[in-house]
C-alpha cells in the first residue's frame, strides 16, 4: 500500500499535465468526466465510499489511513453555525453560500465520514448543517422571513441575545458557558463526556446543543436577565435602548424561556430527545422584531456582538 500511495503525486501530476495540454474547455470537461466515471466504477466494484473531493484537509486524509468512523452530527453544528451567521450575515447570501464558507472554515476538523456522499446523493456534512439550521429555527434563534416577508437566514433577536449571554466572559466570572463544553472556543469539538457535562455528542436522538439550552435555562432567571440587559445598556449608544424597549425584552425573556423549557423532554442523562416547540417560539420573537425600536436595537447589538 505504501508503494501504491507513494506514486500518487506522479499520478496527480500526469492528470494535471493532461488537462493543461488543451485549451478546449469541452475537452477538459470530457477528460475529467471520464476520469470521474472510472473512479466511480472502482468505488462501486470495491464497495468504497463516495467522497466529496471538493472538501479537502489533512485531517480528512489522515482519517482514511486510520479508518476513523466518527462524523459531526447536526447537534455539533448548531452553536458554531449560529455564531458564523452572526459574524457573516448578509441579506444577499443564500444558505448554500453560508454552508460552503462554514465548511471551508471547519474542514480541518472533518473526517472522511463528514464528506461522504450518502444514499440521497448529498454530502453528509452539508445535510447535517441543514438539519442544524432547522433546529435553530425551531428554537427561534434564526428568522425564517425578514420583516418584509422575504426568506431570511438572519439570526433572530433572541439568537443574538442568547449568544451574547453564552459567550460573554464578564457575565460568567471570566469563563463563558461555551468554554465549559468546547475544547477551544470556535471549535466543533467538545470536551469528553464527564459527570458534569453528561454530554455524548454522538447520540443521534439528542436534538439541541446543551450550550444553547443551558443559556436558555439561565436566562429564565430574572437576576441573570437583569445583568445581561444592564450590561448591554452600558455598551450601546444612549437612546437605542429605552425603558420601554427594556420592559419588552424582559417580557420576551419570560415568555420565551418558559415556552421552550415547557416543551422539551429530557432523557435520563439530561439531554433533550423530544420537542413540541414547533413554530410558536419563532412567531413569538417575530412579534417583538416588528417594533421599530427593536429593529434599531437589533443592528446595534449585531455590531457589538461580532465574535
Amino acid at each position: 500500500m505504501n508503494l501504491f500511495t507513494s506514486n500518487m503525486p506522479n499520478i496527480q501530476q500526469q492528470i494535471k499535465d493532461l488537462i493543461d495540454s488543451t485549451n478546449n474547455l469541452n475537452e477538459k470537461i470530457k477528460v475529467l468526466f471520464q476520469l470521474s466515471q472510472c473512479i466511480g466504477e472502482q468505488q462501486e466494484k470495491n464497495g468504497l465510499a463516495h467522497l466529496d473531493s471538493r472538501i479537502y484537509s489533512e485531517n480528512i486524509i489522515n482519517s482514511l489511513s486510520n479508518e476513523v468512523t466518527n462524523f459531526f452530527r447536526p447537534i455539533d453544528y448548531q452553536y458554531n453555525f449560529l455564531i458564523f451567521l452572526i459574524n457573516n450575515y448578509s441579506a444577499e447570501k443564500e444558505l448554500n453560500e453560508y454552508i460552503n464558507e462554514f465548511i471551508d472554515k471547519f474542514k480541518k476538523e472533518f473526517t472522511a465520514k463528514d464528506i461522504e456522499i450518502t444514499a440521497t446523493g448529498a454530502t453528509r456534512c452539508k445535510t447535517n448543517i441543514r438539519f442544524a439550521v432547522k433546529a435553530l429555527r425551531e428554537l427561534g434563534l434564526l428568522d425564517k422571513k425578514d420583516r418584509y416577508g422575504n426568506r431570511s437566514l438572519r439570526p433572530s433577536l433572541m439568537g443574538l441575545l442568547l449568544i451574547y449571554y453564552i459567550h460573554n466572559q464578564e457575565l460568567h466570572n471570566g469563563i463563558p458557558i461555551e468554554q465549559k463544553l468546547y475544547k477551544t472556543p470556535n471549535s466543533l469539538k467538545v470536551i469528553k463526556s464527564d459527570k458534569n457535562t453528561k454530554l455524548d455528542r454522538y447520540k443521534p436522538s439528542v436534538l439541541f446543543d446543551p450550550n444553547l439550552i443551558e443559556g436558555i435555562k439561565k436566562l429564565k432567571d430574572v437576576g441573570k436577565q437583569y445583568n445581561l440587559l444592564n450590561y448591554i445598556q452600558q455598551k450601546i449608544p444612549k437612546g437605542t435602548f429605552t425603558d420601554d424597549t427594556r420592559k419588552s425584552f424582559e417580557k420576551l425573556f419570560n415568555e420565551y424561556t418558559n415556552y421552550i423549557l415547557e416543551n422539551i423532554e429530557y432523557n435520563e442523562e439530561g439531554l433533550i430527545v423530544k420537542s413540541k416547540i414547533g413554530n410558536k417560539a419563532l412567531k413569538m420573537i417575530n412579534e417583538y422584531e416588528k417594533l421599530e425600536e427593536s429593529d434599531r436595537f437589533y443592528f446595534k447589538l449585531l455590531a457589538l456582538l461580532k465574535i
